[in-house]
C-alpha cells in the first residue's frame, strides 16, 4: 500500500514538468509592430513619420509611449487585440478615434504588478495605435478571440490539474482528521495544502473571465502569503524538538503580525509597497531559514525519518524558487511555484508515509505483548478463580453458622423485650402479696392471682414471640400497641404514665417493633432498678424522624454500660439509621431519647 502511495505521489510531481506551448500567441513582439516615445495628439502621432522598429521587450517605462499596431495582412474577419500582461495604464486609438482605455495615468502601485490581460475589439485592415505608461506587453497580437481564450486555458490546464491535486490531498486529509481528532498534523497539512492550491488557482490567467477585480485580487494574494507560510511553520514545528517549538511558535506569531501591520500599511499608505513586500520577503527567508536549521539540530539530536523528510522537502522547496528567480528554469517555461509547491507537499505527504508504519509497527508490538500479557493474565485468572470458589465454599459454610447464632441472638432479644416486662410485674406482685399476707389475707390471695396471671401472659407472650419469629410477619397498630402496653403496665405496676401521642405516618414492620419494644425495655427498666412511680412519655414527629421521649422519676442514671436489654435496643435503633442517648435530668431521675428516620 505504501509504495502505491509513493508511486502516486511521484507521478502527481511529475505533472508541473509538462509544458504547453502556445503556437498562435507569440510572447514576443512581431515585427509589425513600430515605436515612438515623443509626444503629441492621436492626429500628429497618426501622421508621424519617426516611427522605430520595436526590437526589444522594454519591461518597464515611468514616460508615456506610443505604439502603432499595423493590421496583418490575413487578418480576421471579427479581429481582437490582445494586450498580456496589459500595462497598468493605456489608451488604444483606431482612425484616431479612442476606442478603450485601462487604469490612470496615476496608478495605485498595489495594481502596478496585477497581471492580466485584455482583448479589444478593432476595426479590420487599420492601424492600431496604442499610448501606455508601466509594464510592457509581453505579448501584443491581432487575431480571432476564441482563438486568444483557447490557448489561455490551455496554458492554465496544468495550473489547474496540479491545484485540485492539492485541493484532493486537503479533502482526505481533513477527512482523517475527523476520524482521529487527537492528530492536529492532518488538519494543519489541509489548511497548508488548501493555501497553497488557492494561491496558485489566483494566479490563473483565465480568473479574469470570472472576475476583474485587481485590488480584490490582491488582498487575497496577500491574505493566502500571510496564512501559508503560518500553516508552514505550524506544520513543521511539530516534528522538532521540544527545546525549539516555542522559538518556531515566535517565528510564527511574528510573521502573522507583520503581515497584518503590512496589510494596515498597504491600506493607508499604497506608496510603501516596494518597501513592505521586501521587508515581507525578508522575514519570510530568515524564519524558513531558521526552521530549517532547528530541523537539523533536531534530526542530529533525535534521528527522526520525518525530520530529513521535512529538511529535504524545505531545501529543496527554497532551492527551486532561488533557481526560478535567476531564470534558469523560467526561460524553459517550467510551471516553478508549482514544481516548489508539490516538492513541499510529497515531503509532508512523506511524513504522513513515516508516521503512519511507524505507528502500525507500535500496534503490532503492543499486539505482541498484549497477548503475552492476556494469556498471564488468564492464568492468574484461572489460578484466582479456584481459590475463589475454595473460599465461598469456607465463607458459606461460615456464614451458616453465623446465621444460625444471629437467629439464636434475635429470639432471645425478642424473648426479653416480650417477656421481661410481664415478669417484672409478676415479681412486684408477688412481693405486695408476700408483705399483705399477715395483714391481709383477702388482698394477699388477691395479688397471688394476679401474680399467676401475669405467669400466664408470660407463657402466652412467649409462644407469641416464638409465632411472630417464625412467620416474621407482625401487622398490628403502632397507636394501638403503645396504649394497651402503658394500660397493662399502669394496671399491674402500680405506676402513672402520662402519654403524649402525636398523628404518625405509615412506617415499616421494623420501625414499629422497635419502637414499641423500646417503650417496653424504658418501662421495665424504670420500674425495676429505677423504684419509679411515675412516667412521662412522648412520641412526635419532626423533620422527617420520630422522635421517642420516656422520663422517669426513679433514681438517677448510674450507667457505666449498657445491659443485655439496652444493648439490643441500641443495635436496633442503629440498623435503621436512629441513635439512642439515655441521660439525667434535674427533674427526672432517667430519659430515654430515641431518634429513627421517617
Amino acid at each position: 500500500m505504501g509504495k502505491r502511495i509513493l508511486l502516486m505521489i511521484f507521478i502527481m510531481l511529475l505533472l508541473p514538468f509538462y509544458t504547453v506551448t502556445a503556437s498562435n500567441i507569440s510572447n514576443y513582439l512581431p515585427s509589425n509592430i513600430s515605436i515612438y516615445d515623443g509626444e503629441g495628439t492621436i492626429e500628429q502621432i497618426s501622421k508621424e513619420v519617426n516611427w522605430k522598429p520595436l526590437r526589444t521587450n522594454h519591461p518597464n517605462t515611468d514616460n508615456f509611449i506610443w505604439l502603432k499596431v499595423d493590421a496583418p495582412t490575413d487578418s480576421h474577419k471579427d479581429p481582437y487585440l490582445y494586450l498580456n500582461t496589459a500595462p497598468a495604464f493605456f489608451e488604444v486609438y483606431q482612425n484616431q478615434n479612442l476606442i478603450y482605455s485601462y487604469g490612470e495615468k496615476e496608478s495605485d502601485p498595489r495594481i502596478q504588478n496585477y497581471r492580466r490581460w485584455d482583448l479589444i475589439s478593432i476595426d479590420e485592415n487599420e492601424p492600431v495605435f496604442i499610448q501606455l505608461k508601466g509594464n510592457f506587453p509581453e505579448t501584443v497580437s491581432i487575431g480571432a478571440k476564441h482563438q486568444f481564450l483557447e490557448q489561455m486555458l490551455y496554458a492554465d490546464l496544468i495550473r489547474i490539474i496540479g491545484n485540485i491535486g492539492l485541493i484532493v490531498m486537503a479533502f482526505f486529509s481533513m477527512i482523517f482528521y475527523l476520524f482521529n481528532r487527537k492528530q492536529t498534523l492532518p488538519l494543519i497539512f489541509a489548511g497548508f495544502a488548501l493555501s497553497l492550491a488557492i494561491g496558485g488557482l489566483l494566479r490563473l490567467e483565465t480568473k479574469q473571465i470570472l472576475l476583474d477585480e485587481a485590488l480584490l485580487f490582491f488582498y487575497l494574494n496577500a491574505f493566502i502569503s500571510m496564512i501559508g507560510p503560518i500553516f508552514f511553520f505550524l506544520f513543521f514545528s511539530k516534528l522538532l524538538d521540544i527545546r525549539y517549538k516555542k522559538l518556531v511558535a515566535w517565528s510564527w506569531k511574528l510573521y502573522g503580525a507583520f503581515c497584518l501591520f503590512a496589510l494596515f500599511v498597504l491600506t493607508l499608505w499604497p506608496q510603501f509597497l516596494v518597501a513592505v513586500m521586501v521587508g515581507l520577503n525578508v522575514l519570510l527567508m530568515v524564519s524558513m531559514l531558521s526552521i530549517s536549521i532547528f530541523m537539523v539540530l533536531s534530526y542530529v539530536k533525535t534521528k527522526r525519518k520525518v525530520l530529513l523528510y521535512s529538511i529535504l522537502g524545505v531545501t529543496g522547496f527554497i532551492m527551486i524558487y532561488i533557481i526560478g528567480l535567476i531564470g534558469q528554469i523560467a526561460e524553459l517555461r517550467i510551471e516553478v511555484g508549482l514544481i516548489a509547491n508539490y516538492v513541499l507537499v510529497t515531503a509532508c505527504i512523506s511524513i504522513f508515509i513515516s508516521q503512519y508504519v511507524e505507528l502500525n509497527r507500535k500496534i503490532q508490538r503492543y499486539s505482541e505483548e498484549l497477548e503475552i500479557k492476556v494469556e498471564e493474565r488468564t492464568n492468574e485468572l484461572k489460578e484466582t478463580h479456584h481459590q475463589f470458589v475454595k473460599s465461598i465454599q469456607e465463607s458459606a459454610t461460615a456464614m451458616a453458622e453465623i446465621a444460625a447464632l444471629e437467629e439464636r441472638n434475635r429470639i432471645t432479644q425478642e424473648i426479653h423485650d416480650n417477656v421481661g416486662h410481664t415478669l417484672t410485674a409478676t415479681i412486684l406482685q408477688i412481693e405486695a402479696s408476700k408483705r399483705l399476707m399477715d395483714k391481709d389475707l383477702m388482698l394477699a390471695k388477691d395479688k397471688m392471682d394476679l401474680a399467676q396471671t401475669l405467669v400466664r401472659k408470660g407463657i402466652d407472650d412467649i409462644r407469641s414471640s416464638v409465632r411472630m419469629l417464625k412467620a416474621n410477619d407482625w401487622s398490628f397498630d403502632l397507636k394501638t400497641s403503645l396504649q394497651e402496653l402503658i394500660q397493662e403496665t399502669c394496671k399491674y405496676t402500680d405506676v402513672h404514665i402520662d402519654t403524649e401521642l402525636s398523628a404518625i405516618p405509615n412506617l415499616t414492620h421494623q420501625q414499629k417493633s422497635t419502637l414499641v419494644l423500646a417503650l417496653k425495655e424504658g418501662l421495665t427498666n424504670g420500674i425495676k432498678h429505677g423504684k419509679c412511680k411515675r412516667f412521662h412519655f412522648r412520641l412526635s414527629v419532626e423533620k422527617d424522624k420520630v422522635r421517642f421521649l420516656l422520663k422517669n422519676d426513679g433514681q438517677p442514671l448510674e450507667l457505666q454500660k449498657y445491659g443485655f436489654g439496652l444493648s439490643a435496643m441500641n443495635e436496633r435503633i442503629q440498623q435503621l439509621g436512629g441513635t439512642l442517648h439515655l441521660y439525667p435530668e434535674k427533674e427526672w431521675g432517667c430519659v430515654l431519647q430515641i431518634s429513627i428516620p421517617i
